[in-house]
């Protein structure tokens, strides 16, 4: 009968998941209004997600958009549309600037 003993290479499975990379931040076409969890490209840094969000944009003519996903909910990071990047910074509301005094 075989005990319920971790053995070594259980143990080194184990120490792999402490040591494993997260995602933290997911690329998907622009006019999707909410993070789609499945479809979306995963990425571990940001440099990586401007590559891919870069590449969409470049080969559909889409806008795409990065999406920050902390342990919380996620929000919308930037968005390439037509090879420049629209960050929050250039959005408005009811045609106020946000942080539109920090420029």
């Amino acid at each position: 009968m075989e005990t319920m003993q971790p053995k070594g290479n259980d143990l080194q499975g184990l120490s792999a998941l402490n040591n494993a990379r997260v995602c933290r931040y997911a690329v998907m076409p622009a006019q999707a209004i909410d993070l789609d969890w499945y479809q979306a490209d995963w990425c571990c840094d940001l440099p990586e997600a401007c590559e891919i969000a870069e590449t969409h944009n470049r080969v559909t003519g889409q806008p795409a958009t990065i999406w920050r996903t902390p342990s919380g909910e996620p929000w919308a990071m930037s968005t390439i549309k037509a090879g420049e990047w629209v960050t929050p910074r250039a959005l408005t509301y009811r045609g106020v600037r946000y942080w539109g005094h920090l420029d």
